[in-house]
Protein backbone atom coordinates (compact mmCIF):
# COMPACT_ATOMS: atom_id res chain seq x y z
CA UNK A 1 0.00 0.00 0.00
CA UNK A 2 3.03 2.34 0.72
CA UNK A 3 4.87 1.49 -2.55
CA UNK A 4 6.73 -1.58 -1.07
CA UNK A 5 6.57 -5.07 -2.45
CA UNK A 6 3.89 -7.17 -1.33
CA UNK A 7 5.77 -10.18 -0.22
CA UNK A 8 4.78 -12.59 3.09
CA UNK A 9 1.89 -10.56 4.03
CA UNK A 10 -1.08 -12.49 4.17
CA UNK A 11 -2.02 -11.80 7.67
CA UNK A 12 -6.15 -10.94 7.77
CA UNK A 13 -7.94 -9.92 10.58
CA UNK A 14 -5.57 -11.48 13.07
CA UNK A 15 -6.65 -11.50 16.64
CA UNK A 16 -3.68 -10.19 18.08
CA UNK A 17 -5.12 -9.67 21.64
CA UNK A 18 -6.64 -13.24 21.54
CA UNK A 19 -3.01 -14.44 20.90
CA UNK A 20 -1.63 -12.61 23.67
CA UNK A 21 -4.47 -14.04 26.04
CA UNK A 22 -3.60 -17.47 24.62
CA UNK A 23 0.74 -16.62 25.24
CA UNK A 24 0.06 -16.30 28.94
CA UNK A 25 -0.37 -12.64 28.82
CA UNK A 26 -2.68 -10.46 28.32
CA UNK A 27 -4.82 -8.62 25.06
CA UNK A 28 -6.73 -5.75 24.44
CA UNK A 29 -8.31 -4.96 21.40
CA UNK A 30 -9.06 -0.85 20.76
CA UNK A 31 -11.69 -0.53 18.04
CA UNK A 32 -11.96 2.88 18.48
CA UNK A 33 -10.04 6.31 18.88
CA UNK A 34 -11.50 7.03 22.33
CA UNK A 35 -10.66 3.72 23.74
CA UNK A 36 -6.95 4.04 23.51
CA UNK A 37 -6.40 6.11 26.56
CA UNK A 38 -7.81 3.58 28.84
CA UNK A 39 -5.93 0.30 26.87
CA UNK A 40 -2.89 1.98 27.11
CA UNK A 41 -2.89 3.24 30.98
CA UNK A 42 -3.59 -0.24 31.21
CA UNK A 43 -0.61 -1.99 29.04
CA UNK A 44 1.35 0.33 31.43
CA UNK A 45 0.03 -0.56 34.27
CA UNK A 46 -0.17 -4.20 33.69
CA UNK A 47 2.24 -6.95 35.77
CA UNK A 48 2.50 -9.45 32.74
CA UNK A 49 3.06 -8.81 28.88
CA UNK A 50 0.42 -7.48 27.37
CA UNK A 51 -0.85 -6.46 23.25
CA UNK A 52 -2.19 -3.59 23.05
CA UNK A 53 -4.09 -4.76 19.66
CA UNK A 54 -4.86 -1.32 17.55
CA UNK A 55 -7.61 -1.45 14.67
CA UNK A 56 -6.88 1.39 12.09
CA UNK A 57 -8.45 2.33 8.95
CA UNK A 58 -7.18 -0.54 5.67
CA UNK A 59 -8.39 3.12 3.87
CA UNK A 60 -5.44 5.44 5.33
CA UNK A 61 -2.98 4.10 2.87
CA UNK A 62 -5.44 4.97 -0.62
CA UNK A 63 -4.64 7.88 -2.26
Amino acid sequence: MENYPNYATKLHEFDFAKYGQNCGGEGIRVDAPDELPKAVDKALKAKIPIIVDINTDPRRFIQ
